[in-house]
């Protein structure tokens, strides 16, 4: 179970590099192979969604690898940079994983089921 998990939805193709689906992957096969049906789970585990514009994505996400510190050392860091925002009201990991926030970036969140309906023709 992921306690979250970023992809990128191009057009009708999802690009997820920890799939085992094919990649890309048509949008639609994507949700309905990876996401159980979410009324046969406890509500607790039902899965969202926060759909991100791409533009405010690039500009205002970052983060300062602090999810990372006590779980994972820091020699195992990736060798690349820590993200940083190029928005002067950047967007903290932590703040687009609260599913229950509203955020200023044009984000939307929605159960998986919902997500999964819209992408159908």
């Amino acid at each position: 179970m992921w306690d979250y998990h970023v992809v990128l939805q191009a057009g009708d193709r999802i690009y997820d590099l920890d799939t085992v689906l094919p990649f890309p992957v048509d949008a639609v096969r994507y949700f309905s192979e990876s996401f159980p049906v979410q009324s046969s789970l406890a509500e607790n585990y039902r899965g969202w969604v926060r759909r991100i514009p791409a533009h405010s994505f690039v500009e205002r996400f970052y983060s300062d690898r602090n999810h990372m510190q006590g779980v994972v050392a820091a020699s195992e860091y990736p060798a690349w940079p820590a993200i940083t925002p190029l928005h002067p009201h950047a967007i903290p990991l932590s703040s687009y994983l609260d599913m229950s926030r509203t955020l200023d970036d044009g984000s939307r969140v929605m159960p998986v089921e919902e997500y999964g309906r819209l992408l159908r023709p």
